[in-house]
């Protein structure tokens, strides 16, 4: 499962970014306009980079979350053990399913595909399963 969704490398990103955040001071002084253009467009390319780190991150974090609140809901309706929690958790799993722009720009297609089949589908399976009677339980 993880091939697609390892847990990001915050130390390594970290350390990355402080070293571009530093290139690009020294870019800055740069006084030759023809040399601050070329390294000015390798900022950008590595910039770009960390911006799919970041939106990966968010990804990442969306999954996990999405699994914790399905797994929430799924275990106290299985165990026919319905509360104003369960509730609570499964208003946050429908405003999740809500929400699924994170994934979009994930790191390619195989990532879209994976993130659906995994977390996004089986969540709004279950949903959709129980949504009647969790909302009997409500009343």
């Amino acid at each position: 499962m993880y091939y697609y969704f390892p847990e990001p490398n915050s130390p390594t990103q970290e350390k990355a970014y402080k070293e571009y955040t530093h290139a690009a001071s020294i870019v800055k002084k740069v006084k030759n306009r023809k040399v601050k253009a070329e390294l000015t467009k390798k900022l950008i390319e590595v910039n770009n980079h960390f911006r799919r780190i970041n939106t990966y991150k968010q990804a990442f974090d969306y999954a996990q979350k999405l699994e914790y609140y399905q797994a929430l809901v799924e275990d106290d309706w299985r165990n026919a053990a319905i509360t104003n929690e369960t509730i609570r958790n499964f208003a946050v799993l429908k405003e999740l399913l809500n929400k699924k722009e994170p994934f979009a720009e994930a790191y390619g297609p195989s990532n879209r595909t994976a993130f659906y089949e995994w977390y996004y589908k089986p969540a709004e399976d279950l949903y959709t399963l129980i949504h009647d009677d969790l909302m009997k339980e409500s009343y």
